[in-house]
């Protein structure tokens, strides 16, 4: 297998766990409001609101991850591209 498919499958596999991440961000704050509102004020909300800004956090951190994962990705495919241009002139 040549290295620039090994480095894409790679790519692809950080892609699909970022991915993942974020969506567990995403149902678990979805989760904590539900919570938050079948409890009906038996929780504290100033500790719920923490909670959840914590995941927001996460989930930011995580999309920038995936943001620069996605550039990184584009910029070796651009790379390949062109050598691959190049060999196939020779």
């Amino acid at each position: 297998m040549s290295d620039s498919v090994e480095i894409n499958e790679q790519f692809v596999l950080e892609e699909d766990e970022l991915i993942k991440r974020i969506f567990t961000c995403t149902e678990t704050s979805a989760m904590v409001l539900y919570l938050f509102y079948e409890k009906d004020q038996t929780l504290d909300a100033k500790t719920v609101e923490d909670i959840l800004s914590s995941i927001h956090n996460i989930q930011q951190d995580l999309e920038t991850e995936l943001l620069h994962l996605r550039i990184e990705k584009t910029i070796v495919a651009t790379r390949n591209k062109k050598e691959f241009k190049s060999k196939k002139k020779d």
